[in-house]
């Protein structure tokens, strides 16, 4: 009796699309999408492939050039994150702490001067000479 007082208060007020879910619970109610149509799910459905962006929001993969750039972007960050702001050095208990295991585990490699502390530019020549990720064509 309850649920059917509700639909009629909610079909009264001009949400039939609540009061049709809730007479019939295998009918699920979806946000319309100014740019989509609307796809209704029922619970259980499920997805073989997720549901394609919208229009104008997709952003293509980086490669070449730009990828190169950006992981050399996040590579300076971390790094920078983890040195010393006064001196931009990274000491290898600096590395450790931080979760530069890479770059713990070859300090010795990169610290070429022996010095305990190694530049963002040492560790580029480093990678270089590695043919690094970030330098597999260069």
């Amino acid at each position: 009796m309850k649920t059917l007082c509700l639909n009629a208060l909610l079909a009264a007020v001009g949400l039939t699309s609540v009061a049709a879910a809730l007479a019939n619970p295998y009918v699920s109610v979806g946000t319309a999408d100014a740019y989509a149509p609307m796809q209704m799910l029922k619970v259980g459905d499920r997805m073989v492939t997720p549901p394609p962006d919208p229009v104008g929001t997709a952003v293509p993969e980086a490669e070449g050039q730009t990828l190169r750039n950006q992981v050399l972007a996040t590579m300076k960050q971390r790094f920078d994150a983890a040195a010393d702001p006064s001196t931009h050095l990274l000491s290898l208990a600096d590395a450790k702490r931080s979760g530069l295991g890479y770059i713990a585990d070859h300090f010795r490699e990169i610290d070429r001067s022996g010095s305990g502390y190694v530049s963002f530019d040492d560790l580029t020549r480093f990678l270089k000479a590695k043919k690094g990720a970030a330098f597999a064509n260069s």
